[in-house]
C-alpha cells in the first residue's frame, strides 16, 4: 500500500500537437523546483512525435530515495549542476539488453526501499492504439489516486483551450478521439474524486479561454478552485518552479481552508508577474483565480438576466417586429462595446452587464418599457454582484484586455453550427430543469437581432435612398436561389439526414490562440484617464496623437474579487 502524503501535484502535459517542444522547458522548471517528502510530483507527459511513447515522471524521486533530508526546497542555488528527467521516468515491463525488468533493477540499485514509485504498465497496455484525452487523463488520474494517495490534490492541466462552443480541448494529433468535452472533464474528476480519497484543491487550466461561467458551473463539485484565462495562454506563462516551491514551502498537517486559499492567492500573482513579461513580446494576459463553492448563485443571476433579456426583445401583436427596438439596439451595442475573446465567440459577462446597465440609465417612453428597463438594471447588478463574489482574484495586462473581471460567457454574435449549439445546450450551466437558461436567451437573441434578407428588404424599398421596388423572380432565379440556399445555409441536421457522412470536419491543429484577424472593438491603446493622458501631453484624441507613443508607457491592471 502507497503510504499516504499530504499534497499530490498532477501535472498533465497535453502536448501531443505542435505546443510538445516548448513543454520540454516547463518539465525542467518542475524538476529545478527540488522536492518535500510529504508531496508527490507526478506528470505526465505525451511527445508529438509519432512512435515516441506517453511518458509518466514520479519528480525528483531519486533525489528523495537518495537524500536524508525532509525538504530540498530549490536545489542548491549556488550550483550550477543541470538536472535531467531521465531518472525519474517510471517503468512497467520494460526490459534491458539482458531481459531484466529495469524496473526492478533501479529498484535494487536505491537502499532501504526508498525507491519504490507506481508502476505505470496499466497505462501502457492499451489495446486499440492510442487513447483519446478522455481516456488518458482518466487513466493518469485513477494511477494517481492509486500509487499517490493524499489528502490535498492539485491538477495542472497543460494543453489547447477552448472547451466551450469551439469543442477543442486538449487537442491530440494521433487519438481516435481528438478532444476532450466539457462534460467528459466533469465525469473523468468525479471518478477521481470517488477514488482518492482525498481533496481536489485546485484545478489549474494552463489552456486557452477556459475561465468561463460554463466551465466553473461544471466543475463546482469536482474542486475548490480553479486557475484559468480568458483570453490566450502560452507555453511557459505559468512559472511552475516557483510554484511548486511556495507549494513545498506552505506544507503542514490539517491546514486550514483559508490557508490554502492564501497560497492559491500567492500563486496567482506568480502568473500575474511572470505573464506581464509576454507584453513584451506584444502578446496581453488575463488570469482568475476561481471559488467553485461560490459559483451556484451565478447560474440564477444569470437565469434572471436571460429571462428579462428575453422580454425585452419580445413582438408586438399586431404584426411581426419588436416591440421595444431600444432594448435590442441597447443588448447589441453592449455586446459589441463588451470585453471579448478568441475571435469574437467569449464575452466577460460582468463588463457586458456593465455596458448594458449604463446604456439603460434613461427613463423609458412608456410603462411597460419602464418594467423592463428597472429588470434589466436589476439583473445587471444582480449578475455583477453573482461573479464578484465567486472571483478571488482577476488580473489582466495590455489594453486588449483592460475591462476583463474575470469570467466570461458563450456568446457569439449569430448562432453556430448545430453539433456545437446541441453540445452546448447540453452543459449543466444551461440545465433546461433549472428553468430559463442562457442558451434560451441567445436563441432568441440571434433570431430577433438578424437582419432582414435582401429579399424582404427589397420588399420595404426606400424611395428617398433611390431603391426600386424588386421584380418579381423568375422561376429559373427562385431555383437558383433554392440551391445556394442548400449550399451555403448552416443546416447540418437536414444535410446530416440527406447526405449523411459529408459534412467536412477540420483534422488540423487548432492552436487556441487569439484571432489573427482585426478586432471589430475600437479600444484605447492607452487605458488611463484622458486627465492622466493629457498631463503627460498625450492627446485624448486619436487623430492629435504624435506617430509614437512613449516606450515608458507600459499597461498593466489587475483587480481584487473581480472589481
Amino acid at each position: 500500500m502507497a503510504k499516504k502524503r499530504e499534497w499530490t501535484l498532477m501535472f498533465y502535459l497535453a502536448s501531443d500537437n505542435p505546443l510538445a517542444p516548448g513543454v520540454i522547458s516547463q518539465l525542467k522548471a518542475i524538476k529545478a523546483a527540488g522536492f518535500h517528502k510529504d508531496a508527490n510530483v507526478i506528470v505526465q507527459f505525451d511527445p508529438f512525435t509519432e512512435d515516441t511513447p506517453t511518458h509518466i515522471f514520479d519528480v525528483n524521486v531519486v533525489q528523495k530515495a537518495l537524500s536524508d533530508k525532509h525538504d530540498d526546497i530549490g536545489f542548491n542555488s549556488e550550483s550550477p549542476w543541470v538536472y535531467n528527467l531521465l531518472e525519474d521516468r517510471l517503468w512497467g515491463k520494460e526490459k534491458d539488453r539482458h531481459g531484466k525488468d529495469i524496473r526492478d533493477r533501479l529498484k535494487k540499485k536505491y537502499p532501504d526501499n526508498e525507491y519504490n514509485p507506481g508502476d505505470p504498465s496499466d497505462l501502457q497496455t492499451k489495446s486499440g492504439g492510442e487513447p483519446g484525452p478522455k481516456e488518458s487523463l482518466g487513466d493518469f488520474l485513477n494511477f494517481c489516486a492509486k500509487w499517490y494517495p493524499a489528502d490535498h490534490y492539485v491538477l495542472f492541466i497543460l494543453g489547447h483551450g477552448l472547451v466551450v462552443g469551439t469543442e477543442t480541448f486538449l487537442f491530440d494529433e494521433h487519438a481516435p478521439e481528438h478532444f476532450l468535452e466539457l462534460k467528459d472533464l466533469r465525469e473523468v474528476l468525479d471518478n477521481f474524486n470517488s477514488r482518492s480519497g482525498g481533496t481536489l484543491e485546485l484545478v489549474s487550466f494552463h489552456s486557452c479561454s477556459v475561465s468561463s461561467l460554463e466551465v466553473a458551473y461544471e466543475l463546482k463539485d469536482c474542486a475548490n478552485y480553479m486557475l484559468a484565462s480568458q483570453g490566450a495562454a502560452f507555453v511557459g506563462s505559468w512559472p511552475y518552479r516557483q510554484i511548486l516551491m511556495r507549494i513545498f514551502n506552505n506544507i503542514e498537517k490539517n491546514a486550514t481552508a483559508a490557508e490554502i486559499e492564501s497560497m492559491f492567492d500567492r500563486i496567482f500573482y506568480y502568473c500575474v508577474y511572470n505573464s506581464t513579461d509576454f507584453l513584451l513580446a506584444g502578446y496581453p494576459f488575463q488570469v482568475c483565480l476561481c471559488n467553485l463553492k461560490k459559483i451556484c448563485e451565478t447560474r440564477e443571476a444569470i437565469k434572471r438576466l436571460s429571462e428579462t433579456l428575453s422580454a425585452s426583445l419580445a413582438l408586438t401583436d399586431d404584426r411581426p417586429r419588436l416591440k421595444f427596438p431600444e432594448f435590442a439596439d441597447s443588448i447589441l451595442l453592449a455586446h459589441w462595446k463588451s470585453q471579448s475573446f478568441h475571435q469574437e465567440t467569449y464575452t466577460d459577462i460582468a463588463d457586458f452587464c456593465r455596458c448594458l446597465y449604463v446604456r439603460t440609465t434613461d427613463p423609458a417612453a412608456n410603462a411597460d418599457a419602464e418594467a423592463i428597463r428597472n429588470n434589466i438594471q436589476k439583473a445587471c447588478i444582480d449578475v455583477v454582484g453573482a461573479v464578484k463574489n465567486s472571483i478571488v482574484r482577476a488580473s489582466f495586462a495590455g489594453p486588449e484586455y483592460q475591462y476583463a473581471k474575470g469570467l466570461s460567457i458563450y456568446f457569439p454574435w449569430s448562432q453556430p453550427l448545430e453539433e456545437v449549439w446541441t453540445k452546448y445546450k447540453n452543459h449543466e450551466f444551461n440545465n433546461s430543469q433549472a428553468g430559463f437558461s442562457w442558451s434560451n436567451f441567445l436563441e432568441t437573441y440571434f433570431v430577433r437581432t438578424m437582419r432582414d434578407s435582401i429579399a424582404k428588404e427589397r420588399e420595404n424599398f426606400i424611395k428617398n435612398l433611390g431603391e426600386e421596388e424588386a421584380e418579381p423572380l423568375t422561376d429559373d432565379a427562385e431555383l437558383h436561389q433554392d440551391q445556394v440556399t442548400w449550399i451555403y445555409t448552416q443546416a447540418p441536421l437536414q444535410l446530416n439526414q440527406s447526405l449523411p457522412g459529408s459534412l467536412k470536419s477540420d483534422k488540423g491543429d487548432p492552436t487556441g490562440d487569439e484571432c489573427a484577424c482585426p478586432s471589430i472593438k475600437n479600444y484605447p491603446r492607452d487605458i488611463r484617464s484622458r486627465k492622466k493622458r493629457r498631463e503627460e501631453g498625450i492627446p485624448a484624441d486619436p487623430k492629435d496623437a504624435p506617430e509614437r507613443v512613449p516606450a515608458s508607457n507600459m499597461f498593466f491592471g489587475g483587480s481584487h474579487g473581480g472589481t
